[in-house]
């Protein structure tokens, strides 16, 4: 009974010795990931004709491709191959791409935007 304990207690000890940097990886694939399944059903639900997608939905499918999963997949890859990363880095990654794709999606500046280059091309 004691050897089981033992073994218990030890498998939890060295699960708390996972170096930051493997987490930190792990976490901007999950995130990328997550981005990843928003980009492929817009872009499945577009290629298919299944549904009539808006300009602000496709800038999403646009940027949570190149700016969304795979800046995360390439961060997460150099923080495998240095075995070093900031934690901050990551968490503000994390949040803050989502939030950017999320972005496009809602567009609330687009009236300020058409406003700007409709005056600049007078």
């Amino acid at each position: 009974m004691a050897a089981d304990g033992a073994s218990a207690a030890g498998s939890s000890a060295s699960a708390r010795m996972v170096p930051d940097w493997i987490l930190s990886a792990r976490d901007l694939y999950l995130v990328a990931m997550a981005v990843f399944v928003v980009n492929i059903v817009i872009g499945i639900l577009n290629g298919s004709d299944a549904v009539e997608f808006d300009n602000n939905q496709i800038l999403t499918h646009v940027h949570a491709g190149t700016i969304g999963w795979l800046t995360l997949a390439i961060i997460a890859a150099a923080t495998l191959m240095f075995r070093a990363t900031d934690r901050r880095l990551v968490l503000a990654l994390a949040i803050t791409i989502p939030i950017y794709v999320l972005a496009f999606y809602s567009r609330p500046w687009a009236g300020l935007v058409r406003r700007g280059s409709r005056a600049a091309s007078v």
